[in-house]
């Protein structure tokens, strides 16, 4: 499954655990891009503020329990960080930092080979010595 599909989990027979898991409906949840600020670890609260979705400019923000944030500790955030999350009934759930699900790299090369612009990760050399063969 990916983030935003709802699922249902089977159970084995007897026992609480999961079994396995099957995805009702795709794309169900709405993700919402925005920043988080206003960051209270000691009372567990931020405010997750949307990034505008059309012409009008126009942000929507929503109190989130620090409990939502799934893709680091509360300890890591920093105001005014990008971060995505689910939005379902008027509230945000799954808080994930951008940096954390997406790879952005801050060296390499473009696409077209020069040093400018955009950057991608260099591609990983995967050749091994021929005495290195067959061990492991």
């Amino acid at each position: 499954p990916k983030r935003g599909d709802l699922v249902r989990f089977g159970k084995t027979r007897g026992a609480k655990l999961v079994k396995d898991i099957r995805i009702e409906k795709m794309g169900a949840a709405t993700s919402v891009r925005g920043f988080i600020e206003d960051i209270d670890v000691d009372n567990d609260t931020a405010v997750f503020v949307s990034s505008p979705l059309d012409d009008a400019n126009v942000t929507e923000k929503y109190e989130i329990k620090l409990t939502e944030v799934v893709s680091c500790n509360k300890a890591l955030l920093k105001d005014k960080e990008i971060v995505d999350g689910i939005l379902h009934e008027g509230k945000v759930f799954g808080v994930c930092r951008t940096k954390d699900i997406h790879l952005g790299s801050s060296f390499g090369r473009n696409s077209s080979g020069s040093s400018g612009g955009l950057k991608e990760r260099p591609k990983l050399n995967l050749t091994v010595k021929k005495e290195l063969q067959g061990m492991g």
